[in-house]
Formats: structure tokens, sequence, C-alpha cells
């Protein structure tokens, strides 16, 4: 049996600081990136991803002299994302530290975006995070997040369209498992995985490392990811 991939997220306030969320409402403060960066460090972790969640809803970039910060630190293959609206923001994050960048508002708004920045800088280097929300008809659609909107997008459809823009990689979010640590959505992995072609990355109610096991058995998915769950094992709030 292959072994699981499994990514801890780092989710970024406005002022830099990591923070928890639940269901994209209610955050709770975790601490400082750097801080939490060096424990990382000591687990050779596979991948470490860092979001910035409010850059986009806020109409602001990343910010890079923070990322060279935590770049600088980091020993492990690091992704970011947050605010990514344009080539430059791309460049920007590609060229202080990160391997990957995160595409996601921009993408919604506009997919043939993705297609421009995979011409400009390879599907390696970019990863789509799509935030889904079951509907009240069981459909999963894709939030845009800069607007907190549910947008038409129905979430296989949207993955599959985005294929044929070049997509190499792409995160599946839970928007109401997120900071459950509930389970995963496992009928949302379900449809998300269905006639796609591309690696898909869970994200969104991970409860356990267990789950991570049995779920890396059941389903074709190419790594695990979460942020609560490292946060607040062993936490009993």
């Amino acid at each position: 049996m292959r072994r699981p991939r499994v990514i801890p997220i780092l989710c970024l306030d406005s002022t830099g600081e990591l923070i928890s969320t639940i269901s994209f409402g209610t955050n709770t403060y975790i601490g400082d990136p750097l801080n939490a960066i060096s424990v990382y460090n000591s687990y050779s972790v596979d991948e470490l991803g860092l979001i910035d969640i409010y850059a986009s809803r806020e109409d602001r970039s990343f910010n890079l002299q923070l990322l060279k910060s935590i770049s600088d630190e980091c020993k492990t293959p690091l992704f970011a994302g947050g605010g990514v609206s344009s080539l430059s923001d791309i460049e920007g994050i590609l060229t202080n530290g990160a391997e990957k960048v995160i595409l996601s508002s921009a993408v919604v708004i506009n997919p043939n975006f993705l297609g421009e920045a995979v011409k400009e800088f390879g599907t390696s280097s970019l990863i789509v995070c799509l935030d889904s929300i079951e509907s009240n008809t069981g459909e999963y659609k894709v939030l845009n997040t800069s607007k907190c909107h549910v947008t038409e997008y129905e979430l296989n459809s949207f993955i599959l369209q985005l294929q044929d823009y070049g997509l190499g990689e792409c995160i599946i979010q839970s928007v109401q498992n997120d900071g459950l640590m509930s389970g995963y959505d496992r009928k949302l992995l379900k449809t998300a995985l269905s006639g796609t072609k591309i690696p898909i990355i869970a994200l969104g109610g991970c409860s356990s490392f267990s789950e991570i096991s049995e779920l890396n058995q059941l389903y074709n998915i190419s790594a695990f990811a979460s942020g609560s769950i490292f946060s607040f094992y062993n936490d009993q709030r």
C-alpha cells in the first residue's frame, strides 16, 4: 500500500499571524508562522501549504516579505497562495521561495487565467484550490471566496473544464467541513474524482491520521491536507 502524502496547511490572517477557521467563519489565533515552521521542519512532512485567506477578499497581494522569511526557514517544499490575480503575482511568489503557487478566485472568475499562467510558468508550478459547498439540491458548487459568493459552477464539470486549460493538480476544500475535524466529506471526494485525470488533494474536516490511512486505501487521492488536525490534535476544544 502506498504511503499517503500528508500536507499541513498554514492559514494566515491580514496581519500575517496563523489562524484556524470553522466553515470559513469563526477563527482562532494559532501563533507565529515562523515558530510553526520550526516545528514542521522537525517532522519532515511531505509539503507545506501557506495560504493568506483574506488577501482576495481585501483585494491585496500576498505578503512577499513574510513569504521570504518563512521560506528561508522552511526545509520542506512549500506552496503558497492568496490574492493571486496576475502573472506578476505568481512570479513574485515563485521568486520568494515557494515551489508552487495556489490559484483560486482568479481562476473561478476567469478560467482562462489558468491557461495563461500554465503557458508562462508550466503546469508543475501551479495548484488550483477549489472551495466547494453542497447546495440544497445535493450538488457541489464552487465558491468564489473573494466575494463569498456561490457560483453556478458544478464542481466536477468545472474541474473537467480546467483540465482543458492545463490544470495539473487541484485542492478540493469542503467549506462546510472546514475546521470541524469531523471527517473529510467522502461524497465530495467521490464527486471531485469522477472522470478526472489530475492529482486531487483533499482538504477540510480531517478527523484523525487513522482516517487518512483509511481513505488512502479507498480513494485515489494524491494527498491529504489539513490545518486544524495539526494545531488541535491534542486539544479538547
